[in-house]
């Protein structure tokens, strides 16, 4: 590899550390308990040592140390979703980006040539691997948050697949938007209930097994299980009936139907798979090709309803 490129590879590592001290910064100031204020706090001041060893690599090599704000795009994003979903979801997202820079500082390593920069990029990773392993121990403080954020997609997840589904067959058979409207808000209403309830029964189910094997029962709340559950499922029950609330009808609705609910399904996928350190793509093929194989199974229902004049 090219010195240029190896210039190129530290410009980045200095606007990534840059970004991780602002995020980790945010995140301290949002922080209410002590203990993981005061380990946000020293893992910021990690990263603005680690941007200050990468400049003085940078400026050793003659190569402009720039103070843009190219990092603001991805801040912005952790800066979002941690609104949405709290400080804990915003500790495990930023510890994946963490993952991956470690990676790419070890590949770095083997192509400087430099021991005074070679030593420099050493301790930035020994850090990194450091903080790395207490980031793993303070989310294992925030689990009956995250239990919560799955209760939440799972709930969102199912509203979107299942909706999809039923609007996608009521709209070959349907004679106006509206009854495709009313149909699914009907069958959205019907599947709040039904999965809320479930959603009580099964975590109060869980607390009761924890109680009797462990003597003591979850943090988790199965009220507030069942009305994350609930309250998501109807929200992702209304991505699919949006297109023909619209006045959209036909085919033209279910593919609007389908956009919808698969740029939403890739997001919650996302949200999944930071969450339990899961692939973000697999996880997003595996929920698209669920939901758009149940609305292509009713589709053909419907167009088979259809062709004996069945119309509603």
């Amino acid at each position: 590899m090219t010195q240029k490129k190896n210039i190129k590879k530290l410009k980045r590592f200095l606007e990534t550390e840059r970004m991780h001290a602002e995020i980790y910064s945010y995140l301290a100031k949002e922080e209410d308990h002590p203990k993981h204020k005061r380990f946000l706090n020293k893992i910021k001041d990690e990263e603005k040592e680690h941007e200050k060893l990468i400049a003085e690599i940078l400026k050793d090599e003659g190569a402009k140390v720039s103070s843009g704000g190219a990092f603001r795009i991805r801040f912005l994003f952790y800066k979002i979703v941690s609104k949405i979903f709290g400080v804990p979801f915003g500790i495990a997202a930023i510890e994946r980006d963490e993952d991956s820079t470690i990676k790419d500082y070890i590949k770095l390593l083997k192509e400087v040539r430099s021991e005074k920069h070679n030593s420099k990029i050493k301790k930035i990773i020994k850090d990194e691997e450091e903080g790395e392993e207490e980031l793993q121990k303070n989310l294992s403080d925030y689990s009956e948050h995250f239990d919560y954020i799955k209760s939440i997609v799972f709930g969102l997840n199912d509203g979107l697949v299942e909706i999809l589904a039923v609007v996608s067959g009521l709209a070959v058979v349907a004679t106006s938007p509206l009854v495709v409207v009313i149909g699914g808000i009907i069958v959205g209403l019907s599947g709040t209930l039904s999965m809320a309830g479930g959603a009580y029964l099964s975590s109060k189910s869980y607390n009761l097994v924890e109680e009797e094997k462990n003597g003591r029962s979850t943090d988790t709340s199965p009220a507030k299980d069942a009305v994350y559950t609930g309250i998501f499922y109807f929200l992702g029950s209304l991505a699919s009936v949006l297109p023909f609330a619209f006045g959209l009808s036909g085919f033209a609705g279910i593919l609007g139907a389908i956009i919808i609910v698969s740029i939403v399904l890739v997001l919650a996928s996302a949200v999944i798979g930071v969450v339990s350190r899961t692939s973000i793509k697999r996880r997003s093929i595996e929920m698209l090709t669920i939901s758009l194989g149940a609305a292509f199974v009713t589709i053909v229902l419907g167009i088979i309803l259809k062709s004996y004049g069945i119309a509603i």
